[in-house]
């Protein structure tokens, strides 16, 4: 082999790696993250039991809330500010999607609502667990004592695996209540508003909190398309062992939204 054939060969070589190198690049670019939010009295860090089921192009971010509380008032649309400045510092503007469980489904929306004001990014698609909707009837927790709390949250619980034990939930009760009556404050003040963004809600027949029917009202909140999905179980199925159908539903969900935006 002469030294113009090595040289040919080597210059392919090179050539092939840096265009392998700038796809990895432009792959890296095109990942879209999906910001999961934390619910009542509880962490985000429970969604990284979902990170191997993202498609490669979707990294999965937990964001919690702040400790600290001016006043030691909790309030939704504060949160939702707060959670905005972290997401906007990661995406730079760029396109992202939202997981809500619970209240966590409130914070998303309301983060929609914000977004939409401050053009700090783009969102292509609000995930929402167990959430009834703004605009539907719920639950009064500001005329519940603290024992009626934890007896309502453990009614939820009922042939849940993973069920919170009643006196985990007697003790952490007090760091719950706030987040469960600014539910309420924020639904009953909330102006009718209808974001952009798709919505993909799931609800379950055993839910109380969170009934099938209350669900469907998610789709007066946005002007674009809302697909709700209803599956056996309760509150607390998406967590648990054998919610693997419903997880599955919800990655095909990220995954068509996703796919527009991943041709090369």
């Amino acid at each position: 082999m002469n030294t113009l054939t090595l040289n040919a060969l080597t210059l392919n070589t090179l050539t092939l790696n840096a265009l392998a190198r700038n796809r990895q690049l432009y792959a890296e670019s095109r990942k879209i993250y999906l910001f999961a939010l934390p619910f009542a009295g509880g962490s985000a860090s429970v969604f990284y039991r979902f990170t191997k089921w993202m498609p490669p192009e979707v990294i999965l971010v937990p964001i919690d809330l702040d400790d600290h509380w001016d006043g030691d008032v909790f309030d939704i649309a504060v949160a939702a500010q707060k959670i905005l400045c972290k997401i906007a510092a990661i995406t730079q503007g760029e396109k992202f999607m939202l997981l809500g469980y619970s209240m966590g489904g409130l914070l998303a929306y309301e983060i929609s609502r914000q977004l939409e004001q401050t053009m700090t990014g783009q969102l292509i698609l609000l995930i929402i667990f167990a959430c009834r909707s703004p605009n539907s009837h719920h639950i009064s927790w500001n005329d519940m004592t603290p024992e009626k709390m934890v007896s309502v949250l453990c009614d939820l619980q009922v042939g849940s695996d993973s069920a919170i034990a009643e006196s985990v939930l007697r003790n952490n009760i007090e760091n719950i209540k706030p987040h469960l009556i600014a539910c309420d404050k924020y639904c009953s003040s909330l102006a009718e508003h209808r974001i952009k963004a798709p919505i993909s809600a799931t609800s379950f027949m055993g839910d109380a909190l969170a009934s099938p029917d209350c669900m469907r009202g998610w789709k007066q909140m946005t002007h674009h398309a809302c697909r709700i999905k209803t599956y056996q179980g309760n509150h607390f199925t998406l967590f648990q062992s054998n919610s693997s159908h419903v997880v599955s539903a919800m990655v095909r969900d990220i995954q068509n939204a996703v796919l527009p935006y991943q041709h090369y």
